[in-house]
């Protein structure tokens, strides 16, 4: 809802970051986009990109586009009605008013090494380590450290240096821990959901994301 009124498609703005998802054999998954413009017959977005090349979504494909709105995420299923070859190669979506809020659990993510530094604190016990990223998602992130004393629910603060932008700093909470291997000496494998996280943290940190692959793309690393 936006100040009493239903969200449909033509709440997009350009430039805003969304995600794809598809279910196309062997393109199944979700994939960073861009609006491009929005027009009478539906919204203009950027096809995505998959190992350096163009996803061909075909005319007729129904697809999921999920975007922020008010600190809310939210989920419009709609069908491709043309493509286009405008300033960047684009998908027409048919507009819809099939929106709905949901829970995500699958951003697009990332493989990333970037400082990060983690709080603790229940009162009783306080605790201030540092490791470093294996990936990262608009949902959350996988850290390696050493810290042995983090356990599967614990609350924490983290801070992640992003080059050149300012730290993006979140609670959340921790959903998976992977011990070392006998001869690993990287240590432990966290992975945390990121939590209370306002949208325009959010949307800075998919933005950085979507610069990252978009730079990568670039260089041809996908």
């Amino acid at each position: 809802m936006q100040g009493g009124k239903e969200l449909d498609s033509r709440d997009l703005r350009i430039n805003q970051l969304v995600e794809i998802e598809t279910d196309m054999p062997a393109y199944k998954g979700v994939y960073p986009s861009r609006v491009e413009e929005v027009v009478e017959e539906g919204v203009c977005l950027a096809v995505p990109i998959k190992h350096g090349a163009l996803i061909p979504l075909r005319i007729g494909d129904v697809v999921r586009v999920y975007f922020m709105q008010d600190q809310e995420v939210y989920c419009l299923k709609t069908d491709i009605i043309a493509r286009r070859q405008n300033r960047v190669p684009v998908v027409v979506l048919a507009h819809s008013q099939d929106v709905e809020k949901v829970q995500r659990r699958n951003w697009v993510r990332i493989e990333i090494g970037l400082p990060v530094t983690f709080y603790f604190s229940d009162g009783q016990f306080e605790k201030v380590e540092e490791g470093r990223t294996l990936n990262l998602s608009g949902g959350g992130v996988l850290f390696v450290t050493r810290a042995d004393w983090l356990r599967i629910g614990s609350r924490i603060r983290i801070r992640l240096e992003l080059p050149e932008r300012e730290p993006f700093i979140s609670p959340a909470i921790v959903r998976r821990i992977v011990p070392p291997e006998e001869k690993e000496s990287r240590g432990y494998r966290v992975a945390c959901e990121f939590v209370d996280i306002k949208e325009g943290q959010r949307d800075a940190l998919v933005k950085f994301i979507f610069e990252v692959q978009r730079e990568r793309l670039k260089k041809g690393l996908y």
